[in-house]
Order: structure tokens, then C-alpha cells, then sequence
């Protein structure tokens, strides 16, 4: 799933029909896809970081409702992604974190395969 996850974005970014507020959403998921990135991001805890440890709890909190979901978890967790447990998540920001899961479900499911 991670290797399909990888491809599919690298195509979502090329489509057109990405630009602008949805290019911006799929930034955290961009960053989960680059273990190196990510980990220079949380060394100086940048906003993208922030964003993608709060899509990554919201995924742990919806993972019982979407085992896709626990399997992508799954396959971050083992590349030292980890979601942090004591985090709560604001209203906006769980409907910022249900836009970007829907985006992340479009690529699981190979909306983007090529």
C-alpha cells in the first residue's frame, strides 16, 4: 500500500485539476510518503509536521471505521510515523483532517495509479 500510496501522489501533484486548495491539503500526506522529510520536519516541529501528526492521530481515531486506514498506519508506524496519543483534535481542524483522509482514500483506492 505504501509503494502505491508513493506513485499515486507523484500523480496526484502533475494533475492540474490539483492546483491550488487541494495541492495544499495533500501537503501532510506528501510528507508521510518521505521518511527523511519527515523526520527533518519534526527535528524543528515546522507547520507541515504539525499538520501531518494531526492527520496521522485523526487516522488512528477513524482507523477502527476504515481498515485502510490501519494498514497505511501500519505501514507508517514501521517507517517511525507515529501518531500522537494525547493529541485532541479541534472541530476544524477533524473537518481539515476529513478533507485530507478523503484524499487519501482517493489514492489508496488508485484514483491516481497510472
Amino acid at each position: 500500500m505504501y509503494r502505491i500510496l508513493q506513485e499515486s501522489i507523484e500523480n496526484y501533484w502533475k494533475d492540474p485539476a490539483t492546483q491550488g486548495e487541494r495541492r495544499n491539503l495533500a501537503e501532510p500526506i506528501k510528507l508521510m510518503l518521505s521518511p527523511e522529510y519527515y523526520k527533518k520536519e519534526a527535528e524543528i516541529n515546522s507547520a507541515r509536521f504539525q499538520q501531518a501528526q494531526k492527520l496521522l492521530s485523526y487516522l488512528k481515531q477513524e482507523e477502527n471505521q476504515n481498515p485502510r486506514f490501519k494498514t497505511l498506519l501500519w505501514h507508517l508506524e514501521s517507517r517511525e510515523m507515529i501518531p500522537s496519543l494525547q493529541r485532541q483534535l479541534t472541530e476544524e481542524e477533524i473537518q481539515l483532517c476529513e478533507k485530507q483522509a478523503s484524499i487519501l482514500l482517493q489514492l489508496i483506492r488508485l484514483s491516481y495509479w497510472q
